[in-house]
């Protein structure tokens, strides 16, 4: 058989088919199962459309009620993984820490299965139990003691209930179910892809998800936010946004935040991550680092066409409801967890083992020396 040979970080190559979602560029939008990302996340939440990205289509008010009931009744973790939650080191990246608890096996305490294909209860404790882990390992490397979910509050609300103690205002609350939203999918991301790999050898749906958590991290993708983060502290106020970045193109270093394979004009997730950013930095009197991100926006603008991407502006989101920027990586996973749950299970549906072959550049054929004559 013939090889193919393929660009290097497989550009614009199509590696699988899948009904999830649909990144455009030229108009750019992103689609949920058919439905504008913008629209979903103005008009829609969190819970909702996990459902719509895991079933395919927009629930019933029954079967938002149903699914919401058993999301939430999953947020509860049993007593021996959140012994070891205790026990895990403080000095563990949360990152690192969700890896850990995830692995660690759920037993004969698995809740009841999210939707009809759920074997075990997998998905669920996939979808609700990574919020209560994040918030809580937060809590327990501060001093701070464990906190059990609670059942009566939405998705951002809990999140960020159990993250601070205290039930959130409802502008923060909306801005992080907004968020979560927004991150739910983005077609055939690297995680994303290493989860269908994974899934594709026949692994279990935590080891899939674990081996997309453990893609995530890296710097150029889930870690994206936190050096937004960092640009935030180096830049230090917006009048010093424009020599920050004359300074950068200057030495031709990248700035993160801005540029996408697809999208050419603006990725549709920023474009309404900016907008709730202004929002809660206008309710909560903190014009930085929205002030700050909207002027390194002009500075980039003024010297090349970049898209602005979602990293650019979650990182001001987050910056703005107290979350540290070393939990930035565990949030993109909580809100993309309901994508991945459903490539895996797009993936076990296509029953063929990805098992792709290298382009081998090394020497030639050699005779082995004995290490007596070896000079």
């Amino acid at each position: 058989m013939a090889k193919i040979e393929v660009p290097g970080g497989l550009e614009n190559v199509v590696v699988a088919s899948t009904s999830i979602s649909l990144i455009e560029g030229g108009p750019d939008r992103l689609l949920y199962r058919g439905y504008a990302v913008q629209e979903l996340a103005h008009l829609s939440n969190y819970e909702e459309v996990s459902f719509l990205v895991l079933e395919g289509h927009l629930p019933t008010s029954g079967e938002l009620e149903e699914f919401s009931k058993r999301v939430r009744r999953h947020r509860k973790i049993p007593e021996a993984r959140v012994d070891l939650l205790r026990h895990l080191p403080r000095e563990m990246r949360p990152v690192d820490a969700m890896v850990a608890m995830l692995a660690f096996p759920e037993g004969k305490d698995s809740g009841p299965p999210l939707c009809a294909w759920d074997d075990g209860g997998l998905a669920g404790r996939l979808l609700s139990e990574t919020p209560t882990i994040a918030a809580n390992f937060e809590r327990l490397r501060n001093g701070q003691g464990y906190l059990e979910p609670r059942n009566d509050l939405d998705s951002g609300a809990s999140f960020l209930y159990l993250l601070r103690g205290q039930v959130p205002s409802p502008e923060e609350a909306r801005a992080m179910d907004q968020t979560f939203l927004l991150h739910a999918d983005n077609e055939l991301n690297t995680a994303t892809f290493a989860a269908r790999v994974a899934a594709s050898t026949g692994a279990d749906m935590v080891s899939a998800v674990t081996s997309a958590l453990c893609t995530l991290k890296g710097p150029l993708h889930g870690g994206a936010s936190v050096a937004v983060a960092r640009q935030v502290r180096e830049i230090g106020s917006p009048d010093r946004a424009e020599d920050f970045v004359a300074r950068k193109f200057a030495a031709g270093e990248r700035i993160t935040g801005f540029g996408h394979r697809v999208y050419r004009q603006e990725d549709p997730r920023a474009t309404v991550l900016r907008g709730i950013a202004r929002e809660l930095s206008e309710r909560k009197r903190r014009p930085e680092p929205f002030a700050t991100l909207r002027a390194l926006e002009v500075a980039v603008k003024k010297r090349k066409a970049l898209p602005v991407n979602l990293d650019l502006y979650s990182a001001c989101v987050f910056m703005l409801l107290d979350i540290p920027p070393d939990l930035f990586t565990p949030v993109f996973a909580i809100g993309r967890m309901p994508g991945w749950v459903a490539h895996i299970q797009e993936e076990y549906s296509q029953r063929k083992l990805v098992s792709p072959i290298g382009r081998y550049s090394g020497p030639d054929f050699r005779t082995y020396v004995p290490i007596t004559q070896r000079s």
